[in-house]
């Protein structure tokens, strides 16, 4: 079994060497570096070595150069495998030196294998001559330094590089730290405001004191004019806020929250200078210093509320993970305002609820306390049954709540239906309409009074008509007082027949009668001598009791001829 010797400062590309060498039945020894290379060899020689150039202690090239100095070990093959001397001349140098082989990292294990086979062949064959370096030592030593000063240099700007992009990684890690404390403190706003505004003030202070930027704010859409109005702000006043007003409007976007809205979507710009778009505003922005910018839709559910935008006076300033950490307090001032909004309603509800369940309060107090009688009927079925009465109709009516619950206020007329004011209260309920009437009612005690009836429906939210409101209105009184009237209007006081009045009033409608009846009226008048004598001497009440002697005496004489 044939034993190679690994020199490589890498663990884990000893071990896929140390595990492809095996694979194909070669004994493996290892080595960190060319010193320990040379005592390894020095104590059992191998048969085979694959060596790095770039290593500690020791590097390959020096590992070469005494690897072919030595006696015992130049006869054995030497390859180089190598990541980071790939160019020609570093190749050549090794070739020069004595190499066997030269071969860069990765290469592919047949690859490998297959140059391993050839070296180790070409060994056999050449035996006992031993590949011999080309290079005189002094040439190679100024090769090898030209070459070792190359990579230095290559070397150099790499890690210049690097380090570079180790502070511009650290920077930005620095950067993200501050964006997740202010989004952290974002929340806890968003927990403790009260409203909207304490909540947008605290979003732009976070925004400059704990996520870096250079200015912040928030603008709000005024619902009316449409114009986008800031309402909070940290860092410097932009001086277009008041140049460019009102901002928002209709017209070409000058700024980075009107082309947000415009496009509906967040605007970003690693280089504002850059982007035509901000013409009208580029002298503003070199004044302030500000080189990059995001800009966020605001909404609440799908309705654009406003804007907040963020400035940066640093060129590159938003990478992918600044502007998902920047969306994501955007997302939860949203779902803040969300929130507001809906506390706002339901607020506004309770306090219509509050308002209601007062007024119905008051209502209800108001039908108890009504002097007039009112009455609730359901509309369920042909007969309205009364679900409600209040005091006043118990008082005027003689029934008990309890006694009317249920039964038709029909009732209330007793057998005197055939009323035309009873037709007139049919209609209205049949129609679903308002109706009133002057009814005859009866009392619990069979007593008669005028009712004076307004009825109206109440409708549900879909308009149809569930219950009827009947107020009634006890007028016996002013019915009394108005036959009081009629009857002193239409007979004579102090006889009790009919006066001047009702006679002109009767003989009216007696000739129209006749007149259509194609009829003829007979009017009967008499006078009575020395009246007024009577009248003195004898008294009203004698005179009362004649007079009506003598009409009822002319009456009969005139119904016999």
């Amino acid at each position: 079994m044939k034993r190679v010797l690994i020199v490589d400062d890498r663990e884990d590309n000893r071990y896929l060497l140390r595990v492809l060498m095996q694979g194909h039945g070669f004994e493996v020894e290892e080595a960190e570096h060319g010193e320990q290379a040379l005592s390894l060899a020095r104590a059992q020689a191998p048969d085979l070595i694959i060596s790095d150039l770039l290593m500690p202690v020791m590097d390959g090239y020096t590992l070469l150069r005494q690897w072919k100095a030595d006696e015992r070990l130049k006869c054995i093959p030497f390859m180089v495998y190598t990541a980071t001397y790939t160019q020609t001349k570093d190749m050549q140098l090794a070739l020069d030196m004595g190499a066997d082989a030269f071969l860069i990292k990765p290469a592919e294990p047949d690859v490998f294998m297959s140059r391993v086979d050839e070296v180790l062949y070409a060994a056999s064959q050449r035996e006992p001559q031993v590949r011999e370096p080309v290079i005189s030592e002094q040439a190679s030593y100024k090769v090898y330094n030209e070459v070792l000063v190359n990579k230095l240099e290559k070397r150099s700007a790499q890690l210049e590089q690097q380090v570079a992009e180790l502070h511009q990684a650290q920077q930005q890690v620095l950067r993200l730290n501050h964006l997740y404390a202010a989004l952290s403190e974002t929340n806890q706003a968003i927990v403790h405001s009260p409203n909207k505004e304490h909540l947008f003030d605290e979003l732009c202070r976070i925004a400059v004191q704990r996520g870096g930027f250079a200015l912040a704010w928030v603008g709000w859409i005024d619902p009316l004019t449409r114009e986008l109005v800031p309402v909070a702000r940290s860092g410097p006043e932009p001086t277009w806020f008041a140049r460019l007003a009102p901002l928002g409007r209709s017209g070409a976007p000058r700024m980075p929250a009107e082309l947000a809205l415009a496009q509906g979507h967040p605007y970003l710009s690693n280089d504002l200078l850059a982007d035509s778009a901000l013409a009208p505003i580029a002298d503003d922005l070199r004044q302030h210093g500000f080189h990059a910018a995001a800009s966020f839709p605001l909404r609440v559910g799908e309705r654009l509320v406003g804007t907040f935008s963020v400035f940066a006076g640093e060129r590159g300033f938003f990478v992918r993970e600044l502007h998902e950490l920047v969306a994501e307090m955007v997302t939860d001032i949203a779902f803040a305002l969300l929130n507001f909004e809906k506390e706002v309603q339901r607020r506004q509800t309770l306090e219509q609820l509050r308002a209601s369940e007062e007024a119905s309060r008051l209502n209800s107090r108001a039908v108890e306390a009504s002097a007039n009688g009112i009455m609730i009927a359901e509309v369920v079925s042909a007969d309205e049954p009364l679900i409600y009465v209040n005091p006043a109709f118990e008082r005027i009516t003689g029934y008990s709540a309890p006694e009317v619950r249920g039964r038709d206020a029909r009732f209330l007329m007793g057998a005197d239906t055939e009323q035309l004011g009873s037709q007139e209260i049919d209609a209205a309920v049949r129609d679903r309409r308002e109706g009133s009437a002057v009814l005859r009612n009866y009392r619990k005690d069979g007593t008669l009074f005028w009712n004076e009836l307004t009825i109206a429906p109440v409708r549900n939210a879909a308009g149809d008509a569930t219950h009827f409101v009947g107020i009634i209105n006890d007028i016996t009184e002013r019915k009394q007082y108005e036959e009081q009237l009629e009857r002193q209007n239409n007979q004579d006081a102090l006889t009790g027949l009919a006066s001047r009045n009702l006679l002109k009033d009767r003989t009216e409608l007696a000739i129209a009668f006749a007149a259509r009846q194609h009829r003829s009226v007979a009017l009967l008048f008499f006078d009575l001598d020395h009246f007024k004598r009577i009248n003195d001497s004898l008294g009203p009440y004698l005179w009362r009791c004649h007079s009506e002697s003598r009409g009822r005496t002319a009456c009969h004489q005139h119904a016999r001829a």
